[in-house]
């Protein structure tokens, strides 16, 4: 009984493995797209990564949201337009499943005029994939 119970265990997880290994891909594809077009300043990709529900997007203690692609685009680009831009240098990620599975990238930017500042990207997994929920950017003195 407990060579068939162990067998059954190992099927399982080498059925269910993949399915997780494909999810976490995906989430890891999303972040790198919204770090890439950060680094660029590509406020409409970032925007365009989020869900259809739209954006919410903290700058310092400022809260906006939830805003629709155009909103967020411009939003973000006044935010580059004030700071520059500049690569994110990844500090922590994590994904917590669950029937809502959500997910977040902690960064730091080193903006072009050289504040220091965190960025945190929320994601949820909906029918489509990973989409965006929230850009939370800290900032001294804001």
């Amino acid at each position: 009984m407990t060579v068939r119970a162990f067998a059954l265990s190992v099927a399982l997880i080498l059925l269910v493995a993949p399915f997780a290994l494909a999810q976490d891909a995906g989430f890891e594809r999303v972040l790198a797209s919204a770090r890439t077009s950060w680094s660029h300043g590509d406020a409409e990709a970032i925007a365009s990564l989020a869900r259809s529900g739209g954006l919410f997007v903290t700058v310092g203690s400022r809260s906006f949201g939830p805003l629709g692609a155009r909103h967020a685009t411009a939003l973000l680009r006044q935010v580059f337009d004030k700071l520059g831009t500049a690569e994110l240098e990844r500090k922590s990620v994590q994904v917590v499943d669950g029937p809502q599975p959500r997910g977040y990238g902690e960064y730091l930017w080193s903006t072009d005029g050289a504040t220091a500042a965190t960025v945190f990207l929320g994601l949820v997994r909906d029918r489509r994939g990973w989409r965006l929920t929230e850009i939370r950017i800290t900032l001294p003195g804001w």
